[in-house]
């Protein structure tokens, strides 16, 4: 009976406003419903987005009942109704990369963040010899990270963009060593094609890309050739005008948007669908409130149905509502991550990956409770 039991949504993005009002009646005929735009009756030439609202049963029935209608696109958008609800979506059990994976069947994965600059929000300055910065990875790695990432490049907001040659100088040495001394996957964080190919030759294995490979396009292509797996983050803007009064008249619908666009450019560009995962870009051009409706969010994101990485930790958005500095806002850091994994999220990149990895084995069993045997 779940079929007819279970309510369901079913959203459409830019349907012709015609074409919306003849869905809206034929869910009505079927006994549910469709909410549009309220311009949609009065403006024929424009568009809206399209939530319809109904049972399963009452869903499937709704292509046949548009067939027959051959005008604005009708068939076309039956089509994809059908397609949509035949589908089955299963959630990523794993993130590949280079010919090695991580899997998510017993809990997310703790990405432990070391910052190669003098000028990160939290951590700047504090690794930014080559031997402090190795030595830090090696600690992460004794406390359990399941991967390493480094980053050679502020991006707090307001901060201006650096010489790749500069950024090459930073991690590719601390790449090296740490990919000698650990056997723990390496993540790169950067945007730059150059920095992004020496970081594979050096030992990485993995591409963390702010701008999700839209600052230099070449970096798909590298991630195509040499297997490398790849996240990709949203952000409004650059880190150095992101802050700059961000507005949303969709927050999650945006960004999720977005990400499933540029995951496709991925696959387009020959990187294969196991080797990506998504990031809504915590505080990459969002307000105080923004984050916290992405993180109440996070099943939507995570129903694009690639691994779901989350940079929360240390945060402003925490701050703004704590008044905290950085320096004090681990049990804010480790709240949201739980929420986040709680909700869908499978990688949290963290500054402390020993309290991390304890709070996100809670937060999964809570999940998943099956995974505890009995005692």
């Amino acid at each position: 009976m779940r079929e007819k039991g279970v309510l369901s949504l079913l959203k459409i993005s830019s349907v012709r406003n015609p074409s919306a009002n003849i869905i809206k009646q034929a869910m009505l005929s079927l006994g549910g419903d469709a909410a549009l735009s309220k311009w949609a009756l009065t403006r024929p030439e424009g568009e809206t987005d399209i939530i319809i609202i109904g049972t399963l049963a009452q869903i499937r029935k709704l292509p046949s009942k548009l067939r027959g209608q051959n005008f604005f696109g009708i068939p076309r958008i039956a089509g994809l109704i059908s397609d949509r609800i035949n589908e089955k979506r299963s959630e990523p059990t794993e993130f590949r990369f280079a010919g090695k994976k991580i899997t998510f069947k017993k809990g997310p994965a703790v990405m432990g963040v070391i910052n190669v600059t003098p000028d990160s929000f939290y951590d700047g300055g504090r690794y930014f010899t080559g031997d402090s910065a190795v030595g830090q990875a090696l600690r992460l790695a004794e406390e359990g990270a399941d991967i390493l990432e480094i980053g050679g490049e502020s991006t707090r907001p307001g901060s201006r963009a650096i010489p790749g040659s500069e950024e090459l100088k930073r991690v590719i040495p601390v790449i090296k060593k740490v990919s000698r001394r650990t056997r723990v996957p390496v993540s790169v964080d950067t945007r730059k094609y150059e920095v992004a190919s020496a970081a594979i030759k050096a030992g990485a294995s993995i591409i963390n890309d702010i701008s999700a490979m839209t600052y230099d396009k070449r970096v798909i292509r590298l991630a195509a050739r040499t297997g490398a797996g790849c996240i990709i983050m949203h952000m409004k803007g650059s880190p150095e005008t992101m802050q700059m009064k961000p507005s949303y008249s969709d927050t999650v619908g945006e960004i999720a948007a977005f990400l499933h666009m540029r995951a496709d450019a991925l696959i387009g560009g020959g990187v294969k669908k196991s080797c990506i995962s998504v990031d809504p870009g915590i505080g990459f051009g969002k307000t105080v409130k923004d984050n916290y409706v992405i993180l109440n969010h996070m099943d939507e994101i995570a129903a694009l149905g690639y691994p779901v990485t989350l940079g929360l930790s240390r945060k402003s958005f925490i701050g703004g509502v704590t008044g905290e500095e950085a320096g004090s806002r681990l049990p804010g850091s480790l709240a949201a991550e739980a929420v986040g994994i709680f909700l869908g999220a499978n990688i949290i990149r963290a500054h402390d990956v020993k309290e991390t990895k304890q709070a996100a084995q809670i937060a999964w069993l809570i999940r998943d409770y099956r995974g505890i045997g009995e005692k």
